[in-house]
């Protein structure tokens, strides 16, 4: 096993090192913060539509301010200053015997800061850090549907390929581990049916979403949490920031490893916790919040490519700016969740909590009241490239979805 945990970093080292223009830091979440219905960004005050996996800083909470944050006594991520929370919606095995699990996480979860100039208005500008109490989200928890070119054409891109839409599409990524061929970052942005998987994934299925580094410079968030940053047209590369957003930020990208193998055995589907089979509505939030000038140091000192330049190789313990947390106290901290909203993760359940149903698609999602549990709806099929890449045709996953949770 730890042969197969080596090679998935490996693996993933050797994907962002492509670039010649960027470094990064690689800061591993050995611990598991927190899993629950709790969302400060989209459901502040209450309990969220669906359960996400929650990484980082133990003052996250329904209520969460900066200061929670900054005042919280542990993290359950690699860097003691580092007191910012980063999550994503849980994924779940629905089998065909109505039993509902969560998809065990193999080795823990990264989150890269990326060092990547960015260009405004044809100036190549190096990146800041990003300002504590900056909160963003990046993509769309009712996407169903991927309206663009497959594969992604060559970078930078133009025309309907540049537009944010478009850009926060292919945001979100899904990659097969311990396969035959190596899977560049953001390679597809649908999440592969449990045939695919079964066949092509022994290693497992990494998850990742790309954030913007292109920022207005004032706002620390916006009312959709989004349009105070932008995407470059270049993904992982950089690019060109649009007009308004002078600002280039780190440039963070998530990875949760999931390890979907041992259902290798058990017919039924994957799916998000907000009712989404077909990955088009993963999404991930952050909310930074970082120790008095530890991120700038990091970024001035560990981020460019220069000779001798700790940010070169990616290991994090290797910047002298940052404090190591052990693993063990990260595996040891926990958001503190109120009885209510306590969910047993080992449990078998017969619904995704919440009751969020599964939507298919292709049109968006539609909010559910708790309480309702429709099996699925939506009429639309995956993508075509399903059919190149070896998986069925949505058409079929569907019929046997239907047929599961008849």
């Amino acid at each position: 096993m730890l042969i197969q945990y080596a090679r998935i970093f490996a693996t993933a080292t050797l994907i962002l090192l492509f670039s010649p223009v960027s470094a990064f830091w690689r800061l591993l979440c050995m611990g598991v913060a927190g899993v629950a219905r709790i969302d400060p960004l989209v459901s502040p005050g209450k309990e969220s539509g669906h359960v996400h996996t929650i990484k980082g800083s133990s003052g996250l909470s329904i209520n969460a301010t900066l200061d929670d944050l900054l005042t919280s006594s542990c993290t359950s991520c690699e860097v003691k200053q580092d007191h910012s929370a980063y999550w994503t919606p849980e994924l779940y095995f629905w089998g065909a015997d109505g039993v509902v699990e969560v998809v065990p996480e193999i080795m823990g979860h990264l989150t890269y800061y990326k060092y990547v100039p960015a260009l405004v208005d044809g100036i190549l500008k190096n990146p800041e850090a990003i300002p504590n109490g900056m909160k963003m989200i990046s993509g769309n928890a009712m996407r169903r549907n991927f309206s663009l070119a497959i594969p992604d054409p060559p970078q930078p891109w133009s025309g309907e390929d540049a537009t944010q839409d478009a850009l926060e599409q292919k945001a979100i990524g899904f990659n097969c581990l311990g396969g035959t061929a190596t899977e560049a970052s953001l390679y597809r942005h649908y999440l592969p049916d449990k045939a695919f998987l079964d066949a092509n994934c022994p290693g497992g299925l990494r998850f990742e979403v790309l954030f913007p580094i292109c920022w207005n410079g004032k706002d620390l968030e916006s009312s959709d949490f989004k349009s105070h940053v932008a995407y470059s047209d270049a993904g992982l590369g950089g690019g060109n920031c649009p007009s308004g957003f002078d600002y280039v930020i780190n440039q963070i990208f998530l990875e949760t490893y999931y390890d979907v193998a041992v259902f290798k055995r058990k017919d039924g589907f994957f799916t998000f916790a907000n009712g989404d089979p077909t990955g088009y509505g993963g999404h991930g939030d952050v909310f930074i919040a970082w120790e008095e000038g530890i991120l700038a140091a990091a970024t001035e000192k560990c981020g460019p490519i220069v000779p001798g330049s700790p940010g070169a190789d990616g290991i994090t313990a290797n910047c002298p700016v940052f404090d190591i947390n052990p693993v063990v106290d990260q595996q040891s901290c926990k958001i503190p969740v109120p009885d209510e909203m306590k969910l047993d993760t080992d449990a078998k359940i017969s619904a995704l909590p919440g009751n969020n149903p599964i939507q298919l698609g292709p049109q968006p999602a539609t909010v559910q009241p708790s309480g309702t549990q429709s099996p699925t709806t939506g009429t639309g099929d995956i993508h075509s490239w399903h059919s190149r890449t070896g998986a069925p045709e949505l058409s079929t996953i569907k019929s046997k979805i239907r047929s599961e949770l008849m």
